[in-house]
């Protein structure tokens, strides 16, 4: 495989500490350019669930979410993948 030679991280704390312990093992890695414009999904009220339950409760919503993310609404037509820009 060919080397990895850039690497990008959100301002978020966690994934600058995802990158560290990636690169505690990939000693290689170069260091990651903070991309202010890289965004996570807000799920609000599926934050912090399991999948299993998020599907055994919202299989209709969660059946969206897997065949088309921008169609995703949640509760007060909150929309994940398009409110997030």
């Amino acid at each position: 495989a060919p080397p990895i030679t850039r690497t990008w991280c959100s301002p978020l704390t966690r994934c600058r500490q995802t990158y560290t312990a990636v690169s505690d093992c990939c000693s290689s890695l170069p260091e990651p350019t903070i991309r202010v414009n890289l965004h996570e999904i807000d799920f609000r009220e599926w934050q912090g669930r399991l999948r299993s339950e998020i599907i055994d409760q919202h299989s209709e919503q969660w059946n969206t979410f897997k065949k088309d993310p921008k169609q995703l609404r949640l509760n007060e037509g909150f929309a994940p993948v398009l409110d997030m820009w």
